[in-house]
């Protein structure tokens, strides 16, 4: 199973900003001031950790912790079309789920 989810809160690109700024703030530094384009390389650390950088938010805590509630736990985390520049964030951000099958199933 598959989810799709597009963050665009404020919460949560400033979350995802927070792990950068904590965990790799020099190249954080670089990609701001670069152009922040999907093809830019300043932005390889940042696509490098945005898997950590999703998994630090709220949003994901959430979404983990519904999905655990019914039985499925994220499996992996992929993404597509990242742009970062101050203050916008975008990715399509993939979620593969997996049922968690219990003694009694």
């Amino acid at each position: 199973m598959r989810l799709l989810c597009c963050f665009g809160e404020e919460s949560f690109i400033s979350e995802v900003v927070k792990y950068y700024e904590d965990h790799i703030p020099s190249e954080l530094e670089v990609a701001l001031k670069s152009s922040g384009n999907l093809h830019n390389p300043a932005l390889s650390p940042l696509k490098e950790q945005f898997k950590n950088a999703i998994r630090s938010t709220s949003e994901y805590r959430l979404i983990d912790k519904t999905l655990k509630q019914h039985k499925y736990e994220i499996k992996s985390i992929w993404f597509e079309k990242f742009t970062f520049r101050k203050g916008e964030l975008y990715a399509d951000i993939n979620f593969e789920i997996l049922y968690i099958a219990s003694k009694e199933d």
